[in-house]
């Protein structure tokens, strides 16, 4: 794990989370599914870290642009390969290689979508929505943090989780200047 991924999983070991948060769990060919999966019937989600530098080109379009495709649109793509590849899977894969907890069944799922952005010194704007095959929340370093410590349940956590993706689909346009924490 890298720094910025080993303090998610902090967060998330830290916090009503501990219970189903599994660290870099396997996927595909024993590879790295995700950077943190969470498991808690029926709900299951799935965060992806990126720690992506925010450079200076004189550009700051260029520059916002940059980050946004580094640190938020790979992290999406991880989180939809490993999408792809729960749909199939029965139980969860732990980084050292051992099954482990059960999926719930697959009619009753409902997965979320998390990517976690580092870096963009909360000078980037940051968006969230459904960002090519479903929603994603996209939270920075700042945010998470607060938003897990704001919410002390998993159930409080999943309804805010539910909730913003209902907006968001509903066509409801949130217009505020701030962060996460302010949407909450």
């Amino acid at each position: 794990m890298n720094k910025s991924e080993e303090l998610v999983y902090k967060i998330c070991r830290n916090s009503f989370l501990s219970m189903w948060s599994y660290a870099n769990p396997k996927g595909k060919n024993g590879k790295e599914l995700c950077d943190v999966l969470i498991v808690c019937d029926p709900d299951i989600i799935i965060l992806s870290v990126k720690e992506i530098e925010l450079t200076n080109s004189g550009d700051i379009s260029v520059d916002w642009s940059r980050w946004q495709k580094k640190a938020i649109e790979e992290s999406c793509g991880q989180i939809y390969g490993a999408e792809k590849w729960i749909k199939r899977a029965t139980h969860v894969i732990t980084k050292e290689g051992r099954k482990s907890l059960s999926f719930p069944q697959s009619d009753r799922r409902k997965i979320h979508r998390i990517a976690v952005a580092f870096g963009g010194k909360r000078e980037v704007p940051i968006y969230f929505g459904e960002l090519g095959k479903g929603f994603v929340h996209v939270f920075d370093e700042y945010s998470l943090n607060i938003i897990i410590n704001m919410l002390d349940t998993i159930t409080d956590f999943i309804k805010y989780l539910n909730d913003k993706e209902f907006l968001s689909i509903a066509g409801i346009q949130t217009m505020f200047l701030g962060y996460e924490e302010d949407l909450l």
